[in-house]
């Protein structure tokens, strides 16, 4: 059982000097992991559906994983999650894996569609087709980070022919139904915040072979970090 320690970036943690003290004591107890949450805009004003309020504190996710990389040694980083749709594929696979390298190879990125329509709305992207979106954002990283002269060219994105980012090894969450099995071997860790069909926690290799059942013991528990009375949520 490995225990990772959610809301590293806002709330309590929005405060960068208390993401600090709250990621270290995390290392010194035997946390696995801190994780973010993200939302590039917040809703104002709020909605019944979201749980956040609009005057939230919450850092940018590379920002504050690179934040929190440069004052731990063990602690592993993940983006739990980064809303991929809503971000160019070749500037967040250099800032992904820059994080990835400036942590030692410490990084987990946690990837999803994103539900937000006002959030959608302020930066323009459309939510329709967001997952297919998502998809082929992925794909674009994945080039990037695995051809030694990467190409893609997808219905959403495009990278011409170009040097990869600098790269060691990243392991991959997943949290959209449909997005995970379409390639065979896509994926290394896929994350479930809901009971979702063929949707499992995985962490043995760098890629997931999809056409195999996942093994049924491979958990973890996401605590949050983001309220003074933290809760436990299981990852199956």
């Amino acid at each position: 059982m490995k225990i990772g320690l959610f809301a590293i970036n806002f709330g309590t943690c929005g405060n960068p000097a208390s993401a600090i003290r709250v990621a270290q004591a995390a290392e010194a107890a035997g946390f696995e992991s801190v994780w973010t949450g993200e939302h590039i805009v917040l809703p104002d004003p709020a909605i019944p559906a979201f749980p956040l309020a609009t005057e939230t504190p919450m850092l940018d996710t590379t920002v504050a994983l690179t934040w929190i990389a440069a004052h731990t040694k063990r602690l592993r980083l993940a983006s739990g999650i980064i809303l991929v749709p809503l971000r160019n594929p070749a500037v967040l696979a250099k800032e992904l894996a820059s994080i990835d390298a400036v942590s030692g190879g410490r990084l987990i990125i946690g990837v999803g569609a994103g539900w937000l329509e006002p959030e959608f709305l302020a930066l323009g992207v459309p939510m329709e087709r967001r997952g297919e979106r998502m998809d082929d954002t992925l794909r674009a990283m994945r080039a990037l980070w695995t051809m030694e002269h990467p190409k893609h060219h997808g219905p959403h994105s495009a990278v011409p022919a170009g040097p990869p980012p600098i790269l060691s090894k990243i392991r991959i969450a997943f949290r959209r139904p449909g997005a995970i099995c379409k390639e065979g071997r896509l994926a290394v860790l896929i994350l479930n915040f809901q009971p979702v069909k063929r949707q499992s926690l995985h962490r043995k290799s760098f890629f997931l072979d999809c056409t195999k059942k996942v093994p049924p013991s491979s958990k973890a528990t996401m605590v949050n970090s983001a309220n003074s009375t933290a809760e436990a949520a299981p990852l199956h």
